[in-house]
């Protein structure tokens, strides 16, 4: 038998500060905000929303984590239909976890897809996107999309962006390497892709349709 302590809030919303600031952690949700004090979460359900720091996340289901001793926020898992968005970073996935230490965005279960101003990651197992390094990796038959419509398939992909603009700069694909123009199809082994000359460069078994 598990006892659990918790306090439960319906069609509610809550504040966890003692003022509202885009600093606070604020949680709102149709259905529930359950507290569970021994496991220190607390769980919001039915078109539950999280924001804090200027990111949101939107799921089904939102769990929010805080560190036992000062009670500040660790992390937050979504489930179900999530979307998380960030400045110019927008996510969807059917699990999201966010560390808010890390400033990490991990997106799993279902099809994932990552956002930013100028091109569409698309992965089938997981993407990860370090806010702080600006990178982002992905593993899982990935796709990327960029500006000019030129498409990336790969077994994986790690890219990394400006730290002040969010726009790609280079991108690293391996595995099974596709890549799809308006005029031609060409497979290989690597990809690179630089912005600052705008090309992709193909290398290992290298086949140009």
């Amino acid at each position: 038998i598990i006892l659990i302590s918790c306090f439960c809030i319906s069609s509610a919303s809550i504040v966890l500060a003692k003022n509202k600031k885009e600093t606070d952690l604020i949680v709102e949700a149709d259905n529930s905000i359950e507290y569970f004090e021994k496991e220190k979460f607390y769980l919001a359900s039915g078109n539950a929303i999280a924001s804090k720091d200027g990111l949101t996340l939107n799921a089904n289901q939102i769990k929010a984590f805080f560190k036992n001793k000062d009670n500040e926020i660790e992390y937050l898992i979504g489930k179900g239909k999530v979307s998380i968005k960030n400045k110019d970073i927008f996510g969807k996935a059917e699990k999201v976890v966010y560390n808010f230490k890390k400033k990490i965005i991990t997106l799993s279960e279902g099809v994932q897809s990552l956002k930013t101003k100028d091109v569409l990651i698309e992965s089938k197992k997981i993407i990860q996107f370090d806010n702080l390094k600006k990178i982002a990796k992905s593993k899982g038959k990935v796709k990327l999309i960029l500006k000019n419509k030129t498409k990336v398939f790969s077994n994986e992909l790690s890219a990394s962006f400006n730290k002040k603009t969010n726009k790609l700069e280079k991108a690293t694909a391996k595995g099974k390497v596709m890549v799809v123009t308006k005029s031609e199809k060409s497979s290989c082994d690597i990809a690179f892709f630089d912005k600052k000359t705008n090309l992709i460069t193909l290398k290992g078994n290298v086949i140009i349709e």
